[in-house]
């Protein structure tokens, strides 16, 4: 679980990260609702840097469970909530929930 930061404490998110295969899903179904004009996107923190691991749709009718970009290796991850179509590197500004691995 990515549970939320002391400013959104109610934040939460299932992430599975299958080490064998370094695949990620996430399911953002208990993610706080999405401003106007933003979009949560997935990080890993790899070497105390942000990577971005892609766009998460909390839009009505999509998938609970969605497919991530996979990853070799990570020290963290987080979830933050950005401009809409995300940030080449997460700015971890607007950090909602984050959980060390």
């Amino acid at each position: 679980f990515l549970k939320g930061n002391p400013q959104v404490p109610d934040a939460l998110a299932k992430l599975f990260w299958l080490q064998n295969t370094v695949d990620g899903y996430i399911d953002p179904s208990y993610l706080p609702a999405v401003p106007a004009g933003k979009q949560y996107q997935l990080c890993a923190i790899v070497d105390g840097k942000p990577v971005s691991g892609g766009m998460i749709s909390t839009e009505k009718g999509t998938s609970r469970i969605q497919k991530m970009k996979s990853f070799g290796k990570a020290d963290a991850f987080a979830i933050t909530l950005e401009k809409a179509g995300g940030s080449p590197t997460p700015t971890m500004e607007e950090m909602v929930v984050i959980s060390k691995i």
